[in-house]
């Protein structure tokens, strides 16, 4: 299965004529919410409900395979209802074949009988494989970047899986997949948060410069140096999960 995000042929980025529907999340918050994996069954069930969430889809059937373990994991997840999840033996003739086609499963069909209105393919390192299948009978807006970073970081979660998948049994497993989550974790964090902090920072300094109260400007000094602590929080925690390689020197000891 190419790993690229696949759009449903002759459909644009709005689908239907009537008003779209925004939902306004980031793929980041998905990932937060799902840490740490701990199986795959449970992130499969966990997905189809996030993206269904955020695309606003009628139903959302995420399909998550891992050629190692020979399993794949099929969920549904529809407004109101909780998620459906069912487990099959993986054949890769049906990855080759396309997305729709990777989702059905012997156990029980969870794909609809209408054609989805969008199938987007997970980006991962290549040792698992996955997608999603959107269905929906109002119009919907996807935009193609915020389809891409929901792929990307779908992958580096079914990545995680996939590790916990083929070393079933062994205990470090789970700590080796809570060690990635917390990379992942202090990845997005550098990102979603560092922004906001430059921005109350920012803020602080331009207040100061028109602030004669001297209390007032204790309070803003304050705030701004709580927010240089967080941002130095956030670094020591990149810094914790993913530290620099070693580089080895020669060096003179005189």
């Amino acid at each position: 299965m190419e790993q690229t995000v696949d759009r449903a042929a002759s459909l644009g980025p709005t689908y239907g004529s009537a008003a779209p529907v925004v939902r306004n999340a980031s793929a980041y918050e998905m990932l937060l919410s799902l840490l740490p994996v701990r199986s795959a069954r449970d992130l499969a069930a966990g997905m189809a409900r996030q993206w269904q969430n955020w695309s606003a889809a009628e139903a959302a059937v995420v399909t998550l395979g891992f050629s190692q373990a020979g399993r794949k994991f099929v969920a549904r997840a529809c407004a109101d209802t909780l998620p459906w999840v069912a487990e099959a033996a993986l054949d890769r003739h049906q990855t080759d074949a396309g997305l729709l086609e990777f989702a059905n499963v012997d156990c029980g069909a969870p794909v609809r009988d209408d054609a989805p209105i969008a199938a987007i393919t997970f980006t991962t390192s290549g040792e698992a494989m996955g997608g999603v299948l959107l269905y929906s009978s109002k119009p919907l807006e996807l935009p193609d970047a915020a389809c891409d970073e929901w792929a990307i970081w779908s992958g580096r979660l079914l990545d995680q899986a996939a590790i916990v998948e083929e070393r079933l049994g062994d205990p470090s497993a789970l700590e080796s997949a809570k060690i990635e989550a917390l990379a992942e974790f202090a990845a997005g964090a550098g990102h979603e948060i560092n922004n906001p902090l430059a921005t109350i920072a920012g803020r602080v300094q331009m207040l100061l410069g028109n602030e004669p109260d001297s209390n007032r400007r204790q309070d803003l000094t304050t705030i701004g140096a709580q927010a240089l602590r967080v941002r130095d929080m956030i670094g020591d925690l990149m810094l914790f999960a993913r530290p620099p390689a070693p580089a080895p020197q020669r060096l003179l000891l005189n």
